[in-house]
């Protein structure tokens, strides 16, 4: 669920970092008002993931429904900006799930983020959960080979363009010329040799395996 739809998520994040909690946050961004980046920016917050899907404003708000595009990128991008103020080292990841109706937007989201100073996209093709005529329609499994195309693109411009920001699949999926950047690649994680390149870290693991 939506953690930022808790009326006293605010007070709760504060009083953990005061205890000397680190934060990590998921969250789809849209309701980081004033009020509330004003309470959590200095926060002990270490990494923050930011579910947006697709990244036209067509293609955003036919999946969010309710959702104003220009309001969620002005707030995702101020709390971004107000959190690194006071930690410069916080990782920001995009999630992007990936739909029959986005999946032509997967290259043109990776430069966007990357124009935007995210350190990291992963793709998560959507699970059918329910069968509902919508969902089918969205599952990618008729349609690998335009998905492929679009982790090739990327990993182009990732690579040709020395971008800051990482990529990753959830299915496994390496750009089909894989084995001429070995150098590049890590299972399907796909960086340049920017020096300010990051490897995206889970910390769940990290800290349930001590």
């Amino acid at each position: 669920y939506e953690p930022m739809a808790h009326p006293k998520i605010a007070e709760i994040l504060r009083g953990l970092s005061d205890r000397g909690m680190k934060l990590d946050l998921t969250t789809n961004g849209t309701l980081f008002t004033d009020r509330v980046i004003d309470l959590i920016a200095d926060c002990r917050v270490r990494r923050v993931t930011i579910s947006f899907d697709g990244i036209t404003k067509a293609t955003f708000e036919a999946i969010r429904q309710r959702a104003n595009y220009e309001l969620a990128l002005k707030r995702i991008l101020s709390f971004k900006e107000r959190v690194q103020q006071h930690n410069p080292d916080c990782s920001f990841t995009i999630n992007y799930t990936v739909l029959n109706d986005n999946i032509a937007e997967m290259a043109d989201a990776v430069t966007f983020w990357e124009l935007n100073g995210f350190d990291h996209i992963g793709f998560i093709p959507m699970v059918v959960r329910a069968p509902t005529d919508y969902l089918r329609s969205q599952s990618i499994e008729a349609h690998l080979d335009r998905f492929q195309a679009q982790i090739d693109e990327a990993a182009r411009r990732i690579i040709d363009g020395n971008y800051h920001l990482s990529m990753t699949n959830t299915i496994g999926i390496r750009p089909s010329f894989a084995d001429a950047i070995p150098s590049h690649l890590v299972a399907s994680l796909v960086m340049s040799r920017n020096a300010n390149a990051r490897v995206p870290r889970n910390p769940r693991g990290y800290y349930q395996n001590r």
